[in-house]
C-alpha cells in the first residue's frame, strides 16, 4: 500500500511540475505579446504623428490635392490601426495565475492530500485554458494590426487616386 501511495505522490508531483511549466510558458507568451504590441503601438503613433505633421505641412504649402488626400488618409488610417490595437490586443483583460485563492483551498482541510492536489490541478487547468485563449486572441489581433499597418501605402494610393 505504501508503494502505491508513494507512486501516486510521485505522479502527482510530476503532473504538478508539468502544469507549472505550461503556466510559466503562458505567462512568458503573454509578456512577449504585450511587448510586441507596445512596440507596434509606438511605431503606429510615431508614424501617425509624423504623417500628421507632414499633412499639415502639405496644406500650408498648398500641395497637390491628391497628395494632401493621400497623406491625410494614411494619417487617419495609422491612428485607426493604433486604436484597434489598443482595444483588441492591449486592453486589460483578466489573467488567471497558476495558484489558487486560500478561500478556495479550504476544501483541502476536509479531504486527503491527493484529492486536494487534484482539486488544485483542475483549477490550474482552467487557468491555463483561459490564459491560452487570451494569448491566442491577442496574438490574432496583433497579427491583424501588423497587416493593417503594412497596408498603409495602399490606403495612401487609394485616397490619392480617388481625389486625383
Amino acid at each position: 500500500m505504501e508503494t502505491k501511495q508513494l507512486r501516486s505522490a510521485e505522479l502527482a508531483q510530476w503532473i504538478e511540475d508539468q502544469a507549472g511549466q505550461v503556466s510559466a510558458f503562458q505567462e512568458r507568451c503573454m509578456a512577449a505579446l504585450e511587448a510586441q504590441a507596445a512596440a507596434l503601438l509606438n511605431l503606429l503613433l510615431a508614424g501617425g504623428g509624423g504623417a500628421l505633421a507632414f499633412a499639415v505641412h502639405l496644406v500650408e504649402q498648398r500641395a497637390e490635392t491628391w497628395l494632401q488626400a493621400g497623406i491625410t488618409a494614411a494619417t487617419v488610417w495609422l491612428f485607426l490601426v493604433a486604436a484597434v490595437l489598443l482595444l483588441r490586443a492591449m486592453w486589460a483583460q483578466p489573467v488567471y495565475g497558476p495558484g489558487n485563492d486560500p478561500a478556495h483551498l479550504k476544501v483541502a482541510m476536509e479531504i486527503d492530500l491527493v484529492s486536494a492536489r487534484l482539486f488544485q490541478l483542475d483549477h490550474q487547468q482552467s487557468a491555463i485554458e483561459h490564459d491560452r485563449a487570451r494569448n491566442d486572441r491577442i496574438g490574432m489581433w496583433l497579427n491583424r494590426c501588423r497587416i493593417l499597418a503594412a497596408a498603409t501605402p495602399i490606403v495612401f494610393l487609394a485616397a490619392a487616386w480617388v481625389v486625383g
